[in-house]
């Protein structure tokens, strides 16, 4: 974002984009320095932002809604879930108010979306009133709950991806999908094949 438009207060972010500089990836070309006029969505999984050898990174992966295509991708471990919402806002900006969707699984999540509140940017995901309430709070409605767990999710994306509905530009997400392989016909994690545990094989182990 420019430093000006930081100074004038949140609501007044405005994106600016340098190339090959910083953590943000782009697929697509840019027309006046902007993304193609198109109708966007952010998915977003947040982290604590510790920088840590093992922390998990903070992700936000675009993606055209037109053509399901991946456009996009910032990822780092670097900075708290209030900055990571700022820099979130500032892509949703760039790429023409794109739809954020952020998971609210944790407390990271939850301070992710209050500061996107405080950008005053309002395209977010909503839950129902059917969807289970992770927190108390004022904006507790804000944010996508995970309540199928990571295995599921990867299932619907594969499918996905074999109808051509999403098309993956990520690295990263390539290496996750390198970690896990059918089992008896079951999709599990292969490091789990090899704990001492019965009760643990085929579970998941870290983030994803």
């Amino acid at each position: 974002h420019s430093e000006e438009s930081f100074n004038r207060g949140l609501e007044y972010l405005r994106p600016v984009w340098i190339p090959g500089v910083g953590y943000l990836e782009l697929w697509c070309d840019l027309k006046e320095g902007r993304p193609p006029m198109d109708s966007y969505t952010i998915g977003c999984d947040i982290s604590g932002g510790t920088a840590g050898v093992r922390s998990s990174q903070s992700v936000a992966h675009v993606v055209s809604n037109t053509t399901g295509e991946q456009v996009g991708e910032w990822r780092g471990s670097h900075l708290s879930p209030d900055e990571f919402a700022i820099r979130v806002v500032t892509l949703a900006k760039f790429f023409h108010n794109a739809f954020i969707v952020p998971e609210v699984n944790g407390p990271p999540g939850v301070r992710f979306v209050n500061k996107v509140i405080a950008c005053q940017y309002w395209n977010m995901y909503r839950r129902s009133k059917s969807e289970y309430e992770a927190y108390a709070s004022p904006t507790s409605k804000f944010g996508w709950v995970n309540q199928h767990g990571v295995m599921v999710l990867l299932q619907g994306m594969l499918a996905a991806i074999a109808e051509g509905k999403f098309i993956p530009r990520s690295i990263v997400i390539a290496d996750q999908i390198e970690e896990y392989e059918l089992d008896n016909g079951k999709l599990i994690h292969k490091a789990s094949k090899f704990n001492d545990s019965a009760s643990d094989k085929g579970l998941l182990h870290g983030d994803a």
